[in-house]
């Protein structure tokens, strides 16, 4: 069977070699993407391919690389070295911080190097230098921070290059990015995630493409090659994250992306219908939870990296999550079969776990699942004169690695020879020794426990108390955190649980605002309809406390040198509230918190100057006196997201919930 699998990739690469347009000594194709101009209305427009693996010159020029080197098909090495002299060209268009693998340099000069690996050209090492010069010394610069874009994807490519072609200054890089990805992480006690650039996700993405499984990938090889604390509880953290997003009902992962409010903030264009439909009073539909099994988004993904940090750890509840994102995998190839044979998100991209579990000996078996699908898509397709389904909307065919031919010719050749890398998942050594814990504690553990309860920490150590806090490197050092900090509450004399209470009750609502999944295109759709409302008309409407925001009380002042108590319980008015993934803490003066108060109920601005009023003394000439402070007060609650405006409808208007209630969460 081997010989037909070498057959396939073969006669796809006649075909991609046949399809080449040609500039000279370099080469391109044309490939189907998404009209930019209505991204919308998922039609399709036809453009000349970049240079990047993913749709462009790079990745067909890799995958006719690999198909030179197990053929010695001279057309295939013609026009895989005219598509890299092409891409390598493309990188001088790129940003100088671009470190995508699948979209940036690191993937392009990675090809490059695979090319002078497999021809012995050595022009082509020269230029994989050449296309990642200018990203030394920019690791900090690095925005977009996933798998296909950013440093999740580089820091493994990097570390493979520096023991091959590289040097030192790949490791370097690769550390430099790793200590970015620890310093942008958004860390809470569900984990750690990151904050991805768009405005429609329902909250930090979970998946390998874009989302925490290929961060904590990145993450977890970095632990594998120097032992560093900090890297592996940063990849713990980020799939801990995960686990908060997984529901037992469906035996998934959550795919956050909300494509109702994706449609309406995709292009200027789009924004601008949304800000016209919020103005009228309407807003997109509803988040639906759904869950993919794909290598991008889902199942299958996080599946390989789970695989990967069962080899590392030898933790066993990785071991039982890859086993939980087989069978998802399995159960999506059986209800899919056929829509699209992609690497990204199509059958033969879920194929890659499949064959991973077998090559780990974790799944021997499913090795038999993915060639059987392969062997009935190849006599479908290819050797039944039909064009292949591609990962492009409609599934028109498409040439490129990651969505079309490219990539189907480069599994094929993988099944033909093992020994192939893989263009879906890069690793260490493909049998690594298990790596023993560090008994040096992650200082980003103790960091994490600080951030959230170091001003308790502090009081109670003012009241001669001190919580056990040992093993930080648990799972979750943030809950056992809250636990201790909980325990130590209850078992205290009463007038000292009293004082031990007061102290908590910021910190514990920081806490329990982190620890609550919340969509945050809530928050981006509350600020929307206030920005449209603050125009003209907004007094007309009611103010709530939003869910995302608490008002904490509390009876003495712990911010100060030495904590003076008083008997009026709102002695200190502390706001706690959630911006765009971030807790905040401020304390706040008497008008604000009387107004904080006051729409903990939705309530009105007249009703909200009548308590004023009635708190100041009572009387109409308090309410002219208070109006122009309570109206400012309430524009600065509401541009911050601590209040929420919401039309009335009826007699008042109630907050909307951001919630989302997860099975599986912290």
């Amino acid at each position: 069977m081997s010989c037909d699998y070498l057959r396939t990739a073969a006669a796809i690469g006649s075909r991609l070699s046949k399809a080449a347009i040609w500039s000279g000594r370099r080469c391109t194709w044309r490939v189907s993407t998404t009209d930019p101009e209505r991204p919308e209305s998922r039609q399709t427009v036809e453009r000349a391919a970049g240079g990047t693996l993913y749709q462009g010159s790079a990745g067909i020029g890799l995958f006719l690389t690999e198909l030179y080197g197990l053929t010695g098909d001279a057309e295939a090495r013609r026009t895989a070295a005219a598509a890299l002299h092409g891409a390598s060209d493309y990188a001088a268009t790129l940003g100088p911080n671009a470190f995508g693998f699948y979209s940036g340099r690191v993937g392009i000069a990675v090809a490059c190097a695979r090319f002078a690996a497999v021809t012995h050209d050595d022009e082509f090492i020269v230029k994989a230098h050449e296309v990642m010069q200018c990203l030394r010394g920019r690791a900090h610069e690095d925005s977009v921070l996933d798998v296909v874009g950013g440093a999740a994807g580089a820091i493994p490519a990097l570390l493979q290059a520096s023991f091959t072609w590289a040097g030192s200054d790949a490791f370097d890089l690769a550390m430099q990015l790793g200590d970015h990805l620890v310093a942008r992480a958004e860390r809470g006690p569900l984990g750690w995630s990151w904050r991805s650039q768009t405005l429609s996700n329902v909250r930090n993405l979970t998946g390998f493409a874009h989302g925490a499984a290929g961060q904590g990938h990145a993450l977890l090889e970095l632990y594998a090659a120097t032992g560093l604390p900090d890297f592996r509880y940063g990849a713990e953290q980020a799939f801990l994250y995960e686990r908060s997003a997984f529901s037992p009902e469906s035996q998934n992962w959550l795919d956050l992306r909300h494509d109702q409010l994706w449609q309406w903030t995709a292009t200027e264009r789009l924004r601008i219908g949304l800000r016209e439909m919020v103005a009228t009073g309407r807003q997109p539909g509803r988040y639906t939870p759904r869950y993919m099994a794909a290598w991008c988004h889902g199942a299958a993904g996080i599946g390989l990296t789970r695989l990967r940090a069962f080899s590392i750890t030898g933790t066993h509840e990785y071991r039982e999550e890859t086993m939980t994102a087989l069978r998802a995998t399995l159960a999506a190839l059986t209800a899919t079969r056929g829509v699209n044979y992609s690497l990204c998100h199509g059958v033969l991209g879920n194929c890659e776990l499949l064959l991973a579990a077998a090559d780990a000996g974790v799944d021997p078996a499913a090795a038999r699942g993915a060639t059987d699908l392969a062997d009935q898509a190849m006599d479908r397709y290819e050797f039944g004169g039909l064009p292949w389904p591609s990962g492009v909307s409609g599934g028109i065919p498409d040439p490129s690695l990651m969505l079309g031919d490219a990539g189907i010719g480069h599994f094929y050749l993988r099944l033909a020879d093992n020994s192939i890398p893989s263009v879906l998942f890069t690793a260490g050594q493909a049998a690594p020794p298990q790596v023993e814990k560090s008994e040096v504690a992650s200082p980003a553990a103790a960091a994490d426990v600080e951030a959230y309860f170091g001003r308790t920490l502090r009081g109670f150590a003012q009241l001669g108390y001190s919580p056990c806090l040992t093993n930080l490197e648990a799972a979750n050092p943030i809950a056992k955190a809250a636990r201790a900090v909980k325990h130590l509450i209850s078992d205290a004399q009463p007038a000292v649980a009293d004082r031990l209470r007061d102290v908590a009750r910021v910190d514990l609502a920081r806490y329990e605002l982190s620890a609550t999944p919340m969509d945050d295109t809530a928050e981006f759709l509350d600020v929307l309809r206030w920005e449209v409302a603050s125009g003209g008309g907004w007094t007309e409407g009611s103010f709530a406390l939003s869910p995302r925001a608490r008002v904490i009380q509390n009876k003495w002042n712990w911010d100060a040198p030495e904590a003076t108590g008083t008997d009026d319980e709102h002695a200190v008015t502390v706001v706690v509230y959630r911006s765009r993934g971030k807790i905040h803490t401020q304390q706040v003066g008497p008008l604000a918190g009387l107004i904080f108060r006051c729409v903990s109920s939705p309530a009105r601005v007249d009703q909200i100057l009548a308590s004023v009023a009635e708190a100041a003394g009572g009387g109409a000439i308090h309410l002219d006196e208070w109006r122009s402070l309570v109206v400012d007060q309430l524009r600065s609650a509401c541009e911050a997201g601590i209040v929420v405006w919401n039309r009335c409808e009826g007699p008042q208007a109630s907050a909307p919930e951001t919630s989302l209630a997860l099975s599986g969460t912290v």
